[in-house]
């Protein structure tokens, strides 16, 4: 990473507290290992054999612990590099990038939202094929709950087949885009998340930062992912003053403008907050929180 172009200080190894503090050097992009460095299919590896790494718990706990399903999970819109599922049919895709230009870094983000698109059309039976095929595994109509029920013996099918029938319906998705060193700029991303308001995903930024622990200091690494930015909330609600004597509210979902077809965002939701202002009294939001480190 170039001086200067990191928000963090330098980060130090202590054996004991006392000991004379080891500085740790941070691995930069590389091909594979060699010269210090790593590659995108080394980061992928990592984390698909390692998922306790992935801090989606930090996101939702409904999406942990989050069981590696499978890597390079085909579907229309490309091949998603890695895909987990939790006990409660919570699908979590991945997305890792090594940073090198504004242009790869809006078209990733933009990526993994189309992923979410593609997956929230399929059902149960379409995901658990797809992940025959990325697996190499023999058609099998249990293998999703296979992989799933192998890390959560108490799980029951039928529950589980239609929790994951349900979010896949509904579109609740964690969605996180793994980078080695994210800078300023990709963080603005309200923008890319507007385009796909009718779908209920958690979309999260990690910064997965690696160092080498000296071999002098007992050798190794040392992984330390960083939670960026996150959404919040996504609402959209329509709020109706049923009866002005008794001052009674009725809350109720508006049209998704996923299938409206009605343009972004922002668009849509100022059409909407017209109409609502000269027929009832509405409400339509959507917010966007950046967690700074």
């Amino acid at each position: 990473m170039p001086k200067g172009s990191s928000r963090y200080g330098q980060t130090f190894y202590l054996p004991k507290l006392k000991d004379r503090a080891v500085p740790l050097h941070r691995r930069g992009r590389g091909v594979g290992t060699r010269g210090g460095g790593y590659d995108e299919d080394w980061l992928q590896s990592l984390l698909f054999e390692t998922p306790e790494i992935l801090p989606v718990g930090e996101f939702d706990q409904a999406f942990a612990p989050a069981t590696p399903l499978c890597r390079e999970l085909p579907t229309a819109a490309g091949p998603i590099d890695l895909v987990y599922m939790s006990a409660q049919g919570r699908l979590s895709i991945v997305e890792c990038k090594l940073w090198r230009n504004p242009e790869a870094r809006r078209a990733v983000v933009t990526q993994v939202l189309d992923y979410a698109k593609e997956i929230s059309t399929w059902s149960y039976d379409e995901l658990n094929a797809a992940v025959c095929r990325a697996t190499g595994r023999p058609a099998s109509a249990t293998a999703l709950f296979d992989l799933v029920r192998a890390q959560h013996d108490t799980v029951d099918e039928t529950d589980f087949v239609d929790d994951v029938t349900r979010n896949l319906k509904e579109g609740r998705f964690l969605l996180m885009v793994v980078g080695d060193g994210i800078r300023e700029g990709v963080e603005r991303i309200t923008g890319y998340l507007q385009r796909s308001a009718g779908i209920r995903f958690t979309f999260g930024l990690v910064e997965l930062a690696i160092f080498d622990i000296p071999e002098g200091a007992g050798g190794g690494v040392i992984v330390e992912p960083r939670v960026l930015a996150r959404t919040v909330e996504i609402k959209r609600a329509v709020v109706e003053l049923a009866d002005p004597a008794d001052r009674r509210v009725v809350v109720k979902e508006p049209p998704s403008f996923a299938s409206a077809g009605q343009g972004s965002l922002n668009e849509a939701g100022a059409r909407k907050r017209l109409t609502l202002a000269r027929k009832i009294r509405g409400v339509f939001r959507f917010r966007y929180r950046h967690k700074s480190p």
